[in-house]
């Protein structure tokens, strides 16, 4: 009995551990493995998306506006409802639903917004296997020499093949790049991914 009452001690000190911790203790990815993830996820993401948009081609929202979506050949707006199921590039789906927005103004600026949960379903992109739910939002506005895009990506991914493990997501990524002189770059991550933090793990293998 007191043999049991240990090994229960000793399995509940683990349990409160890893809940304090919220670093992953089930899932096994480490930074390494959470970099690797994040690459596969955003790739299904950012495919999946250009696909949906195609999609979302010629379905307009809003009354009076023009339908050309596809490309940013919006007069001066267009909106869709994105209900699309993509063929990920190695096997299995990823269905994306929401809503897609562009606006174009009088000086050539554009604006690009998505709000969009992406289910993945055994969909495999590069040597991975993703399953899960994402909450994923895009907003991109750009100008003739600049480009400003943010995006926030939320909820629990499962991974199986080159790496193993599931775990949460709560990333917020900015990218500002310009054309401007000799052009720059700069990019900003914050939250969390696979219970590690995002700056730090994205921007040392950056």
């Amino acid at each position: 009995m007191l043999r049991y009452l240990a090994v229960m001690r000793h399995g509940l000190v683990i349990t409160s551990v890893c809940s304090l911790l919220l670093a992953a203790c089930s899932s096994g990815l480490d930074a390494n493995d959470s970099l690797v993830a994040f690459g596969a996820t955003y790739a299904a993401l950012s495919q999946g998306q250009a696909q949906a948009q195609v999609a979302a081609n010629g379905m307009a929202i809003v009354e009076g506006d023009d339908t050309s979506f596809r490309g940013l050949g919006v007069h001066p707006r267009a909106g869709a409802n994105v209900n699309y199921d993509w063929a990920c590039t190695s096997g299995g789906t990823a269905h994306y639903a929401g809503a897609a927005e562009a606006v174009l103004d009088d000086a050539g600026a554009s604006t690009v917004t998505f709000d969009l949960t992406a289910e993945f379903d055994a969909c495999a992109v590069n040597g991975i296997t993703l399953t899960g739910d994402l909450e994923y939002a895009v907003d991109v506005e750009t100008t003739a020499e600049t480009l400003y895009l943010k995006s926030t990506m939320k909820g629990s991914m499962s991974y199986e093949g080159q790496l193993e493990g599931s775990c949460d997501w709560s990333l917020t990524m900015k990218i500002a790049t310009s054309s401007a002189g000799a052009g720059t770059v700069n990019a900003e991550f914050s939250g969390s991914i696979c219970g590690h933090d995002a700056a730090a793990t994205l921007t040392a293998h950056g």
